[in-house]
């Protein structure tokens, strides 16, 4: 199998897993929604592994600017959707979690540039769809804090490599 999959140019990594995310059958994007009228204005995000595994650990490192500050009180509200279903709702304490989780920042949260790296582990249970992510939040003087749409997708057959051992 392995010489079918050079043959259609998926590229393997050592464990005959394939290695893009096209390959793979996932894949995650994301937007700016909203206006200038933000305190948050992210440049990047990136994922690692690029295409998100049930089960497994994902580093996410994002970039951006956040021109007003974040303090206690600050809050975003996470609407996900699988096509027009809303699955799942919750508004959530940015600080609380932010602390909760040791991520390298915290509030009160000064302007300025951020670079940020944070490791989380994805339940095993997730399953097989695309996922719309709407993320929408206040700072703790109720002002427009952030807005992000994320899309990110969980193939059926995440890795078909290593169940078939090739």
């Amino acid at each position: 199998m392995t010489d079918e999959a050079h043959a259609q140019g998926i590229p393997l990594d050592s464990e005959l897993r394939p290695t893009s995310a096209e390959a793979q059958g996932g894949s995650f994007s994301w937007t700016q929604c909203g206006g200038d009228n933000f305190s948050v204005r992210v440049e990047s995000i990136e994922l690692s592994p690029e295409v998100p595994e049930r089960g497994r650990n994902l580093t996410v490192h994002g970039k951006g600017t956040l021109s007003r500050r974040a303090d206690f009180g600050s809050y975003v509200d996470v609407t996900v959707r699988v096509g027009f279903l809303r699955i799942f709702w919750q508004r959530v304490d940015i600080c609380g979690v932010l602390r909760e989780n040791d991520v390298e920042v915290q509030c009160p949260a000064e302007p300025g540039h951020y670079d940020v790296v944070h490791t989380v582990e994805l339940p095993s249970q997730i399953p097989p769809a695309k996922y719309n992510i709407h993320i929408e939040g206040k700072n703790h003087e109720a002002r427009p804090l952030a807005c992000l749409d994320l899309t990110v997708s969980f193939p059926v057959f995440q890795r078909l490599g290593s169940w078939l051992r090739w």
